[in-house]
């Protein structure tokens, strides 16, 4: 229930509420930004971004059998699955999508 989910980090209520909010304010998701871009990415590995002036919004989606490091791509905004930090990237899980923010 929303009760229950609600200023619960890691709830499906709170990463639907963040990802919303990153869709309504983010300029890289305005009508008038530009298209998105297919990035290069591992084996089973998705990954895409829009940009918007100098800053880039870029989605990765790890459908492998294991973590995939995702380094290059930003800061991370929202992840769906709890990110961990190796270096300069971080550790996608399994079956978890993440949107990570350049400038």
């Amino acid at each position: 229930s929303v009760d229950a989910q609600s200023g619960v980090p890691g709830s499906t209520l709170e990463l639907y509420r963040a990802a919303l909010r990153i869709r309504r304010d983010h300029p890289a998701l305005a009508v008038d930004a530009g298209g998105v871009t297919w990035l290069e990415s591992g084996p089973d590995v998705l990954a895409f971004s829009r940009t918007a002036g100098e800053t880039v919004l870029t989605c990765v989606v790890n459908l492998s059998g294991a973590p995939v490091l995702i380094d290059g791509y930003g800061q991370p905004l929202v992840a769906s699955d709890t990110l961990t930090e190796q270096g300069p990237g971080h550790l996608l899980p399994v079956d978890a999508a993440a949107w990570l923010e350049r400038r």
